[in-house]
C-alpha cells in the first residue's frame, strides 16, 4: 500500500503537524475554524471518520482557505470509501491553492484507489514538480509506476524517495 497523506500527522505536544505549521491569523473566523479543526483531528485519530469529516467541513465553512482542513477531509472521506467525493474536495482545494504539492499527492492516491492510474501518475508528477523534495510523492509515483508495469522507472522513483526520507 502506498504511503499516503491520509494519516493525521502528529507534531509537538501530540498536536497535528498541520495545526502547528499554520500561519497565525488574528481573525475570529480563523480562530473558530482552528478549534473546530482540532476537534476534527481528535475524531479522526479515534477512527471516527464521519464525525471528523463533518467537523472538517465546518472548519472549511468558517475559513474557506483552510487547506489543511481540505487535506484531512480528503483522508477521512477516503477512509469511508467516498472516493468520488474525496476527488471533488481535492479539486476544490486545488482551485484555492493550485501550487500545493500535498493536494496533488492526495489526489493521486484517490485516483489510484479509483483505478485511474495514468491520471494518478500525472498528479504525483505535479506534486514532485511543485516540491522536488517530497519523498511521499516519489514513493507513491513508484508504486503507481509498478502498477503500470514500468518496473525500472518504479525502482528509480522509490530509490529517490529513500534518498529524500
Amino acid at each position: 500500500m502506498a504511503k499516503q497523506d491520509r494519516k493525521v500527522k502528529k507534531g509537538k505536544n501530540s498536536r497535528p503537524a498541520a495545526c502547528v505549521s499554520l500561519p497565525l491569523h488574528n481573525s475570529e473566523a480563523y480562530q473558530q475554524a482552528r478549534c473546530v479543526f482540532q476537534d476534527a483531528v481528535d475524531h479522526h485519530q479515534r477512527g471516527e471518520y464521519f464525525q471528523a469529516a463533518s467537523s472538517y467541513r465546518r472548519a472549511i465553512s468558517l475559513y474557506p482557505s483552510y487547506i489543511e482542513a481540505y487535506l484531512n477531509l480528503v483522508a477521512a472521506l477516503a477512509f469511508m470509501g467516498k472516493l468520488s467525493e474525496a476527488l471533488r474536495v481535492c479539486d476544490l482545494a486545488a482551485s484555492i491553492v493550485p501550487a500545493h504539492a500535498s493536494i496533488y499527492n492526495n489526489r493521486g492516491n484517490v485516483l489510484r484507489d479509483l483505478g485511474r492510474h495514468e491520471e494518478a501518475l500525472a498528479d504525483f508528477d505535479r506534486a514532485i514538480l511543485l516540491n522536488p523534495n517530497y519523498s511521499d510523492a516519489y514513493l507513491n509515483r513508484g508504486i503507481i509506476l509498478h502498477d503500470l508495469k514500468r518496473y525500472e522507472d518504479a525502482l528509480l522513483s522509490c530509490n529517490h524517495a529513500l534518498t529524500l526520507a
